[in-house]
C-alpha cells in the first residue's frame, strides 16, 4: 500500500513538473497531429513545425492541448530567431493559470534572459 501511494505521488509530481511528454489528449487524430508537431520540433525543423502548429490550431481550436501548443510555438519561435514573440508566449504561460507547461515556460524565460 505504501509503495502504491508513493508511485501515485511520484506520478502526480512528474505530471505537475511537466516531465511527462504529452498533455491530456483529445481524440486519436488530434494526438497524431500533435505528435507530428513535436516530431518536427524535436528534429529542429522549427519553421515546418510552426506551419504544422497553424494547421493544428485551425483543425482543433478548442483543444485540451492549448498550453502545450503555445509552448511548442514559443520554442519554435526561439528556434527561428524570433525571441521577442517567443518571450511573449512564454510569459503568457508562465504567468497564466497553473498548468503543466507553466514551469517549463518560466525556465525558458530565464534561459532567454541569460542569453542577453
Amino acid at each position: 500500500m505504501a509503495k502504491l501511494l508513493c508511485l501515485i505521488t511520484l506520478a502526480a509530481a512528474l505530471a505537475s513538473c511537466n516531465m511527462l511528454r504529452m498533455p491530456t489528449m483529445g481524440p486519436k487524430d488530434e494526438q497524431s497531429s500533435f505528435r507530428q508537431v513535436t516530431a518536427l520540433h524535436d528534429s529542429g525543423k522549427y519553421a515546418k513545425a510552426l506551419v504544422a502548429l497553424d494547421a493544428f490550431a485551425a483543425e482543433y481550436p478548442a483543444t485540451p492541448m492549448e498550453s502545450a501548443a503555445i509552448y511548442y510555438r514559443a520554442s519554435c519561435l526561439v528556434g527561428t530567431g524570433d525571441e521577442a514573440q517567443a518571450r511573449e508566449l512564454f510569459i503568457k504561460l508562465a504567468t497564466g493559470r497553473a498548468g503543466p507547461w507553466k514551469g517549463n515556460a518560466a525556465i525558458r524565460l530565464h534561459q532567454l534572459d541569460e542569453k542577453k
